[in-house]
C-alpha cells in the first residue's frame, strides 16, 4: 500500500493542507504498525476478496495479502500465491472451506474449524472472520505435529487396548480409595463375574473371599493393594486364595505396581492377575508323587531319609526314636507263582496291618519292592522292640486272601531295628538298619533283630556292608580277576585237560584275595551276582580268543537265572565274539535249577541252541532232582564234593555215586567228580569209570597263563 502526498501550494489553505497532512500522518503511522504486526505474527495469516459466480453468489476466493508466517505454515511461496483463488493454489481444498467462507460472509461471524490440506498434507487450525464486506481475513495454525502426535497416541492407546484386553493375563486399575474403575475381560473370567460386573467394587470386595492355605482369611494389610499403597513400591508374585461363592477356590499370582501422575503423586494400583490354580494343583501332585510310593499311597524312600534327617537332628537334642527295617519273606514265590498283579494286592494288605499296629504320627514308608520302614519318633528301645513284634506277630498270624478268596496266603516279616541317639546321620541308620535286617534274615527270618551302634553285630554287619559296595564297584574298577581249575578226563587210564572252571575271585583295596565262601553269600544276598555273572561271561569269552586250545565252563547263578537281559548279552557275546561256542560251557547248581526250573529250561534251551554245553553243580544233594534230569537237557553231571571226599572210607558214599553215574549215563550225560584231593580217592572213581575229575591233586585253581608256560 503506497501512500502520496501532493504539496498544496495555496496559502490560503495551508491549515487545510497541515491537516491533510497530518491524517495522512496519522494514517501511514497505523499503517505501518499494522504492517508490523501483520508481519511478526507466528500464525499464517491471509487475506480474500470475493469472487462471484454469474448468479452473484460466492464460488472462490482471491488471496490479496499474506505474512510471511503464511508461506512457513504452509511451504507455498507468496509469488505462486497471491493474486491467484483458494481453489488455484489448493485445488484439493475441500468444499467445506468454501461453505464456511459463505456462512461467515452471510453472518458476518467468524468461525474456526480444522481441516487437512491433501495438496500440502498439513493438518490446519483455521480462524476465518470478515475485516469488512467483500473481504475475508484467514488465520492458518499448522497444527500437523501436534495432530499427528495425537493419532499416534490414540492409535497407541487403542492398540494398548486391544492388548489388555486380549492378553491371558487379568488387568486391574485401582483407584486410591480402593475402587476398582477398570478390568479386562480375563480378569472378569478369572474372578468368575459377568462382563462389566467387576467395575467400581472395591478390591476387597467380599464376593470373592481371600484366604490363607488353611482358609483363614488373608488381613486387608497382607494384601497387595494395600502393600503398594503403604510402601508405594511395586509387588511381585504374591499368591492369593478366592474362595468363591459356590466353595471353590481360584489361587491367584497378583503382580501390582502403583501409578503416578506428572507431579510424582501415586494415583492408583495397576495390577496383573493370572489363575494358577492348576499350575499348584499340578505342582502338589508332583510333589505326592516325588514323595509317595503311587501302589501302597504311603511315603517312598526319599520322603523318609527327609523326616529321618529331622528326626536325627531332634535326638541330637535328646530325643531318642527308632528305624524299624520290614521285608517280607518268601514274597517273590507270591510273583512267581500267583503273578505281579497278585504281589501288589498283597504290598497293599501289608501295608494296612503295619499302619494298623502304629501311631498316628508314626511314619510307614515303602522304599523297596517288599521293603518297608518305619520311624517311630520319641520312643525308648523297649517300646519300639514292642511295636516290630506287634508288627511281626500281626503278619505272621494273619490269613492274607489274593484273587478273590481263591489264594489264602500265610507270610511272615523280618524286621531290623536301630536306635536314633543323634550319634550317626541319616545316610548311615539306614545302612545299619539295612544290616539288622539282612541279619534276622540270616537268623532263620520271622524275627526282630536289634543292632546298636557300635555292637558287635554292628562292627560284623559294617564290615557286610563295606564288602558288599566293595563287590558293586568290583567290575569297573578291577578288583575282580579270574582264576582256572582244569577238569580232566580219568576214565580208562586218560589224564588230559577236557576243560577249565573259570572260579571268580575277588581283590580287596590292598590287592589281598577275598575268600570265595566270604564274598559269594554277600553278593547274592544283595542281589549283585547278576553284575558278577556279567563280568565273568565277558572275560571268559575275551580269555578264549585269546587262548584257541582252551575250554572254559563258567558258573551261573540262581539269581542270574532270573535276569533275561543277562542272557541276552551272553548270547550277543558268544555270537559277536566269532568264537566256537562249544568251547564255552555253563555250570547251574541243583539246588538253583530246582528252585528257578523254569528259567534254568530256558537258559539251557536258549545257550544250547547257540552251541554251548552245560553242567549242573553239585548234582546228588537232593534225590528228588533224579525227576528233573529228563527236562533239564544238561550235557555234564558234576557229583557235589560231599560224597568224593571220603569216597575212599565210605562204602555208602561210593555206591551213592556208583548210582548217580549209572542213571547219568542212562540219561546220556557224562560225570564229573570234584574235590579230588589224594591218589586212593582218584583210584576208586576210575574204578567207578567216572569221566572226569576235579580237585586240588589234579591242579590247583591259578591264572590261565599258568596252564600256557
Amino acid at each position: 500500500m503506497k501512500i502520496v502526498v501532493k504539496s498544496l501550494i495555496n496559502s490560503n489553505g495551508s491549515d487545510k493542507v497541515a491537516n491533510k497532512c497530518r491524517n495522512q500522518a496519522v494514517l501511514q503511522s497505523s499503517e505501518d504498525r499494522y504492517r508490523t504486526l501483520f508481519e511478526s505474527m507466528i500464525e499464517g495469516f491471509a487475506l480474500h476478496e470475493i469472487i462471484l459466480d454469474p448468479n452473484g453468489k460466492p464460488c472462490d476466493y482471491r488471496f490479496l495479502e499474506l505474512n510471511q508466517a503464511f508461506e512457513v505454515s504452509t511451504g507455498l511461496n507468496a509469488s505462486d500465491v497471491l493474486g491467484k483463488t483458494v481453489l488455484e493454489v489448493l485445488p484439493q481444498t475441500e468444499p467445506y472451506w468454501i461453505e464456511i467462507y459463505g456462512e461467515v460472509a452471510q453472518s458476518g461471524k467468524p468461525k474456526r474449524f480444522q481441516n487437512y490440506s491433501q495438496t500440502l498434507d498439513k493438518y490446519f487450525d483455521v480462524h476465518v472472520f470478515s475485516p469488512q464486506p467483500g473481504q475475508f481475513a484467514t488465520i492458518f495454525i499448522d497444527i500437523t505435529e501436534n495432530r499427528r502426535s495425537q493419532e499416534a497416541l490414540k492409535e497407541s492407546e487403542a492398540r494398548l487396548a486391544r492388548v489388555v484386553a486380549t492378553v491371558p493375563v487379568g488387568i486391574t486399575i485401582t483407584s486410591t480409595s480402593g475402587t476398582i474403575t477398570f478390568a479386562n475381560a480375563t480378569a472378569e473370567k478369572i474372578l468368575r463375574l459377568e462382563q462389566g460386573a467387576i467395575s467400581k467394587r472395591a478390591y476387597n470386595d467380599p464376593t470373592w473371599k481371600i484366604i490363607r492355605e488353611d482358609g483363614s482369611p488373608m488381613s486387608d494389610a497382607e494384601l497387595p493393594f494395600s502393600r503398594v499403597m503403604r510402601t508405594q513400591e511395586p509387588v511381585w508374585g504374591v499368591e492369593q486364595i478366592i474362595e468363591h461363592q459356590d466353595s471353590s477356590i481360584t489361587i491367584l499370582s497378583i503382580n501390582a505396581a502403583p501409578l503416578f501422575d506428572s507431579l510424582g503423586g501415586i494415583t492408583g494400583v495397576v495390577a496383573s492377575i493370572r489363575d494358577i490354580t492348576e499350575h499348584k494343583q499340578m505342582q502338589k501332585r508332583l510333589l505326592y508323587l516325588a514323595t509317595n510310593d503311587y501302589l501302597t499311597k504311603v511315603p517312598n524312600r526319599y520322603y523318609l531319609e527327609k523326616k529321618l534327617n529331622k528326626t536325627v537332628e531332634a535326638a541330637k537334642l535328646g530325643q531318642k526314636s527308632a528305624l524299624l527295617f520290614l521285608d517280607v519273606d518268601n514274597f517273590k514265590m507270591v510273583n512267581d507263582i500267583f503273578g505281579h498283579s497278585a504281589g501288589d494286592q498283597l504290598l497293599v494288605k501289608i501295608t494296612s496291618i503295619v499302619k494298623d499296629n502304629l501311631r498316628p504320627t508314626d511314619l510307614l514308608a515303602r522304599i523297596g519292592g517288599d521293603e518297608f520302614a518305619v520311624l517311630l519318633d520319641g520312643v525308648t528301645e523297649a517300646e519300639a522292640s514292642v511295636v516290630a513284634e506287634k508288627i511281626r506277630h500281626s503278619l505272621d498270624n494273619q490269613d492274607l486272601i489274593l484273587n478273590s478268596f481263591t489264594n489264602i496266603l500265610n507270610l511272615s516279616v523280618s524286621i531290623g531295628v536301630v536306635m536314633i541317639d543323634g550319634f550317626y546321620e541319616s545316610n548311615r541308620l539306614l545302612s545299619i538298619a539295612d544290616m539288622a535286617l539282612h541279619g534276622a534274615k540270616e537268623r532263620g527270618r520271622n524275627r526282630v533283630v536289634f543292632t546298636e551302634p557300635g555292637s558287635d553285630d554292628s562292627a560284623k554287619l559294617t564290615k557286610i556292608n563295606d564288602l558288599m559296595h566293595l563287590i558293586k564297584r568290583a567290575p569297573k574298577e578291577n578288583q575282580l580277576i579270574m582264576h582256572f581249575q582244569p577238569i580232566l578226563a580219568i576214565s580208562a587210564g586218560k589224564k588230559e585237560i577236557s576243560h577249565f572252571e573259570g572260579l571268580v575271585r575277588l581283590k580287596d583295596y590292598n590287592g589281598e584275595i577275598i575268600p570265595p565262601q566270604d564274598f559269594i553269600p554277600v553278593a547274592e544276598n544283595f542281589n549283585l551276582m547278576p553284575q558278577i555273572d556279567r563280568w565273568v561271561a565277558s572275560h571268559a569269552v575275551e580269555t578264549l580268543q585269546k587262548y584257541p586250545g582252551t575250554n572254559i565252563f563258567i558258573n551261573i547263578s540262581g539269581l542270574s537265572l532270573e535276569d533275561e537281559e543277562l542272557l541276552i548279552f551272553i548270547e550277543r557275546q558268544i555270537i559277536g565274539s566269532g568264537i566256537n561256542p562249544a568251547r564255552l560251557g555253563f555250570e547251574i547248581t541243583e539246588t538253583a535249577a530246582v528252585k528257578n526250573f523254569l528259567h534254568a529250561q530256558r537258559w539251557i534251551r536258549k545257550l544250547k541252541g547257540v552251541g554251548c554245553k552245560f553242567s549242573l553243580d553239585d548234582f546228588g544233594i537232593g534225590f528228588s532232582s533224579f525227576s528233573y534230569l529228563v527236562n533239564l537237557p544238561v550235557d555234564y553231571l558234576k557229583i557235589d564234593g560231599s560224597f568224593i571226599k571220603n569216597i575212599d572210607s565210605d562204602p555208602t558214599h561210593r555206591a551213592l555215586v556208583q548210582a548217580m553215574h549209572a542213571i547219568a549215563h542212562t540219561l546220556g550225560k557224562k560225570t564229573i567228580a570234584e574235590f579230588i584231593e589224594n591218589a586212593a580217592v582218584l583210584q576208586i572213581l576210575k574204578e567207578l569209570e567216572i569221566d572226569y575229575g576235579q580237585g586240588c591233586l589234579l591242579g590247583r585253581p591259578g591264572p590261565i597263563e599258568g596252564w600256557y608256560k
